[in-house]
């Protein structure tokens, strides 16, 4: 068991080792993922944590008459 998982291990190094160095194009377009990632983690982080000390102003929806 642990000898097809360390083979497993060293495959997928190998796979991911054929693919170094990135290109310069590629490197860009992880970052900006990255960034964006990043941004939006750290904007829904300080969102929830002030929603959690607020009350919500929750109101039922009109009903169309």
């Amino acid at each position: 068991m642990i000898d097809e998982t360390i083979a497993s291990v060293e495959r997928k190094k190998a796979q991911l080792d054929a693919l170094r160095p990135l290109s310069a194009s590629a490197m860009a377009q992880l970052r900006a993922h990255y960034d964006v990632d990043l941004i939006f983690s750290a904007l829904r982080s300080a969102s929830a944590k002030s929603s959690a000390t607020t009350s919500p102003d929750i109101r039922p929806a009109a009903r169309p008459t």
